[in-house]
Parts: C-alpha cells; structure tokens; sequence
C-alpha cells in the first residue's frame, strides 16, 4: 500500500490556489497517495482584508509574483468572502464522483484568475458543467446533512493532526505548511524512495529535493 499525503486546503486561500496548482501537475507522478481535506476559513466575514494592512499589501504582492512565476495571471475577486460552507460542501460532493482535483482547479481558476464569486449559484452551476457534474445535484448536495457531516469530520481531523493553516501537508510523522513547504515535502517523499538527494551543506541555493 502506498504512503498517504494529506492535503488540507482552503477555497479562501490563495496559497492554497498555488499549491494546488503546483501539487495537481505532480500528482500522478508521486509514489504516495494524496488525500484532499477541505477546511473552512475562520468564522467573520472580512477578517482577512481588515487585518494589519501592511501583511495584506504584502500577502497580494506575494501572490501575484509567485503567480506570475508559475505562468498564472490573477485578479482578485471584488469580495474576499462569500459563503464558504457552500463552496466546501461542494467539493465533498465533487469528490465523491472522482472530480474532486477538477473541481479544486476549476474553482480556484474562477476565484483568482477571473475574480469571481465562486459562492454564486450560477458560478457554481458553471463550474459544475466545466467539471462534468450534474449542476442540479450538486446544487442540492450543498443543503444535505450528509456532506456537511463529511466536512466537519475532516476539520476534526485537521485538528487531531495539528493543522493551524493552510495549505497544510501532513506525511507520515511530518507536518509542512505553506505553498514553499512543498519541496521539502518532495524531498522527504524522495528520501524515504531512495532517491539521491541535493547536498544542500554543500550548495544551499539548490532545489531540495
């Protein structure tokens, strides 16, 4: 049985949107299995974009130098928050079709690429279509107890896991937060596969893994 990535993530996140992007590209190249765990962003509309302004200035210049690097343009969306219960609910059903990963993506393309607000219904409709779901059900999905509980079961164990933001990659006894955490994660997946790693005593400058 391969060993298991757990990925905890936020529709909210914009690092979570570039780790995202970044882990989908390696995916099926990775000797592990990855797990996909939604986490709801802190209750209070806004408290992102009322926080210290100087961390907000250089969160969305952060973000954009990093998206650009990537090859990603982005445009932020008018509202920072919209009804995240929804959007996370929604995903649990994506998932359970195997569209998970797709969804993510399409998401976050439509949150950060076109600025939309991906709490719409006829935002998710659109993106349901793009995914190949039934825009219907998934619609209905949203207002069932069953994927509400799923949700809330995955943030318990964020919580047992320790999980304090996202993204959030949880491996074996190793814990890694951040978008730029994610090569040191390549590179414990690495070593436990046998593979050479950089000498980093020797170049520190060198990719890690």
């Amino acid at each position: 049985m391969a060993d298991k990535v757990q990925f905890y993530f936020s529709f909210r996140s914009p690092y979570s949107w570039l780790a995202m992007h970044r882990i989908s590209l390696l995916r099926e190249k990775l000797p592990v299995e990855l797990h996909l765990t939604p986490v709801l962003p802190p209750g209070g509309k806004g408290k992102f974009m009322l926080s210290d302004k100087n961390k907000v200035r250089y969160i969305i210049k952060d973000i954009n130098r990093i998206a650009t690097a990537y090859g990603l343009y982005v445009k932020w969306p008018e509202s920072f928050d919209t009804d995240w219960l929804a959007v996370h609910i929604a995903y649990i059903y994506a998932a359970e079709q195997g569209k998970g990963i797709p969804f993510c993506l399409a998401v976050y393309h439509a949150r950060f690429v076109e600025g939309k607000d991906v709490g719409d219904e006829m935002m998710m409709r659109e993106i349901s279509l793009l995914c190949g779901l039934n825009a219907d059900t998934l619609i209905e999905a949203q207002t069932k107890r069953q994927y509400k509980r799923t949700l809330l079961q995955g943030m318990a164990s964020a919580g047992e896991k320790g999980v304090f933001g996202v993204p959030f990659f949880v491996y074996k006894d190793s814990i890694y937060w951040g978008n730029d955490r994610l090569e040191w994660l390549l590179r414990e997946i690495n070593d436990n596969s046998g593979t050479l790693l950089p000498d980093l005593t020797v170049d520190p400058f060198r990719r890690p893994y």
